[in-house]
């Protein structure tokens, strides 16, 4: 019987509402969550995007 474990999203330590957050935190972020939902490869090329276009980077949960 072969089990599969996956990461929960217990397990994504997340920062406080309104925490401040720099670059590289939410991006860590986003890749250990996108990593959970196997989404690496869209989280990567969302945060490309959002990088190219400037857009300001805030966390809203």
């Amino acid at each position: 019987m072969n089990v599969v474990v996956t990461k929960d999203e217990a397990e994504v330590a997340a920062p406080a509402l309104g925490e401040p957050m720099d670059l590289m935190t939410a991006l860590q972020l986003v890749m250990k969550k996108s990593l959970a939902h196997d989404g690496l490869v869209r989280g990567l090329h969302e945060a490309a995007k959002a990088i190219e276009q400037q857009i300001d980077w805030q966390l809203h949960i």
